[in-house]
């Protein structure tokens, strides 16, 4: 697998969106912007990891309202095989990277926090800043990185990084 890179340059090739295309890059970088009352998600790249691909996603938090863009393993269906996000109204940031889903934090995310999710032999990890939050260990059938937006909500992402470990 070659890396994959979004940075703030005006494209998004390596996005696939469920429905309509919800994205756009600004100049902090790349929005997403629900305008329904559904959930809306992005996936990337177009070409699904398979369960034993060891691989990390990482992204810069920007601006957001009230809730961060979840990041997420998805499937072919867009069927999320765990996910992390976070929530500045009841200030936590949660991993739903097995169930039930369970508070790893209890502070609000912050612009510019770096999050990770690592797929390695079996093993989710999130890291907030290079902090260990949580370690799964959960069999996820072939999967890509996304994230979703919902309900009119405004999230920015200032770069996104998907690379073999």
């Amino acid at each position: 697998m070659e890396d994959c890179y979004y940075y703030n340059d005006g494209t998004k090739d390596n996005l696939t969106y469920q429905s309509d295309d919800f994205g756009s890059v600004v100049t902090e970088g790349l929005q997403l912007q629900s305008t329904s009352s559904g959930y809306q998600k992005a996936v990337m790249p177009t070409d699904l990891f398979s369960t034993n691909d060891n691989v990390f996603c990482e992204v810069k938090l920007g601006t957001y309202t009230s809730v961060t863009p979840q990041l997420a393993l998805y499937d072919s269906s867009y069927t999320s095989q765990g996910s992390v996000t976070g929530d500045t109204i009841n200030n936590y940031v949660n991993s739903e990277l097995s169930s039930p889903a369970r508070t790893v934090r209890n502070s609000a995310p912050a612009v510019n926090e770096i999050w990770k999710i690592t797929r390695e032999n079996g093993q989710s990890k999130f890291y907030i800043d290079d902090v260990l939050l949580d370690t799964v260990t959960r069999t996820v059938n072939s999967f890509r990185f996304g994230f979703y937006t919902y309900n009119n909500r405004t999230e920015v992402i200032k770069y996104i990084k998907i690379k073999p470990l």
